[in-house]
């Protein structure tokens, strides 16, 4: 991992080795010193961006912000949908007639996993995690039917 970076502690504390890389003289990660440091990691730890310095890796956020416009460009296609805008490898999406659990259910039904359920004041809202543009192209095709479809149907609640 990079040094000074983010995280080491955790590894520390449950007993992997850990293998500190100092950073770049741009203070970004140097990628290739960590993997010959160790070529046989189990990992290599890259914070992204790098805290505590805040520096990104150019390539990686190239990646992400086309993946992230791909979606965002579908959503804005679909009717009802909507997304706080975002600069980060995740962002926040809302469908009309849907809270998040639903939105969450519905995708998780077509093999798209988000999570929809975790800010009880923002209930319609789920968090989407940007991920390869072949990831995203299966997201959008995936809302696009959720859209379509609407809320997933419920089970008839049991009677006495």
């Amino acid at each position: 991992m990079a040094s000074p970076g983010y995280g080491s502690g955790a590894s520390k504390a449950i007993g992997n080795k850990v293998v500190h890389v100092p950073l770049r003289k741009d203070y970004t990660h140097d990628v290739e010193a960590m993997i010959k440091a160790d070529p046989n990691a189990g990992a290599y730890y890259v914070c992204n961006p790098n805290n505590p310095t805040g520096t990104l890796i150019a390539e990686r956020m190239d990646i992400n912000t086309r993946a992230r416009d791909l979606a965002f460009e579908q959503i804005s296609k679909l009717t009802g949908t909507s997304a706080i805008p975002s600069v980060s490898n995740f962002f926040m999406m809302s469908v009309a007639g849907m809270t998040g659990v639903q939105v969450n259910k519905a995708m998780a039904a077509k093999q798209i996993l988000i999570a929809g359920d975790r800010w009880p004041e923002w209930p319609r809202y789920v968090r989407v995690t940007v991920g390869t543009y072949e990831e995203m192209t299966r997201f959008n095709a995936a809302l696009a039917q959720v859209v379509q479809e609407g809320p997933p149907a419920t089970a008839p609640k049991a009677t006495a």
